[in-house]
């Protein structure tokens, strides 16, 4: 982070099955972040072919944590884009003299205006950056719009100048050999571009995280059995413990 911040961009892929902490983790490590700007976008199944689905969701969320002057400076800047960002559209609907912006607001399906949105984003996003850097949280990208993981490519081919962290999550095995995602992972350079991928929880890290979670020691023979059914796998692990405490297979004594 402390590179990203003074201006020589990363990109970091978290990798990983389904509820193995991808998620967790990168939000953990950026909360930390001191003089930062998080900014978090999820991908949805049923957004995929929504264009720049996942960018709005970055770039109204930057627009949520601006004062109402730096807000109205930032809706002058992105007044061509009132098609793609609701809050730059009530914006100009409200004021008259602005009424032009909405008739010249880029399409988002010719080639033409794919690029335009591309350029106007990494202007804002390059200025944006500088007076406070982004650390930008992208989970399961293997949903994303083409749309979008065409700025994240643009982007990453600019992180060396731009204060600016993108950790991005996915599932390797839903990404097939065509997929948009995989020129940008495999294309970055690796300078800027770090990989982490998580495994389940060995038996001993099971044994931690369930005592963590029952705030008490774990019998070997439920250790056994949950670990077996679960495989570690984090996220079943935890939701099958509370069920069972819900359901009083699992009880406490003496607190």
């Amino acid at each position: 982070w402390e590179q990203s911040r003074q201006g020589a961009g990363r990109v970091v892929f978290i990798t990983g099955k389904l509820g193995v902490g991808k998620t967790a983790l990168a939000l953990d490590a950026t909360s930390t972040f001191q003089s930062a700007i998080r900014l978090v976008g999820y991908c949805d199944p049923t957004k995929t072919h929504t264009p720049y689905y996942l960018v709005t969701q970055i770039m109204e969320a930057y627009l949520a944590t601006l004062s109402v002057d730096r807000l109205q400076k930032a809706v002058e800047k992105l007044s061509d884009l009132a098609i793609l960002l609701p809050t730059v559209h009530a914006w100009v609907s409200k004021s008259t003299h602005k009424q032009n912006a909405l008739q010249r607001s880029v399409s988002l399906k010719p080639r033409q205006g794919q690029r335009r949105v591309l350029n106007q984003l990494m202007e804002f996003i390059q200025e944006a950056t500088q007076e406070m850097p982004w650390a930008v949280i992208l989970d399961d990208l293997h949903w994303a719009d083409s749309n979008s993981l065409s700025l994240l490519c643009h982007l990453s081919q600019h992180l060396d100048s731009l204060p600016m962290l993108i950790v991005g999550t996915f599932e390797e095995e839903r990404l097939h050999t065509r997929h948009p995602l995989q020129e940008i992972w495999r294309g970055t350079s690796c300078r800027y571009t770090h990989h982490l991928h998580l495994e389940n929880l060995s038996r001993q890290e099971a044994q931690q995280a369930l005592e963590n979670l029952l705030r008490s020691p774990v019998p070997a023979s439920l250790l056994t059995k949950l670990y077996q059914h679960t495989c570690g796998n984090p996220l079943y692990l935890e939701e099958i413990a509370l069920g069972m405490m819900d359901d009083g297979l699992i009880t406490m004594e003496e607190g």
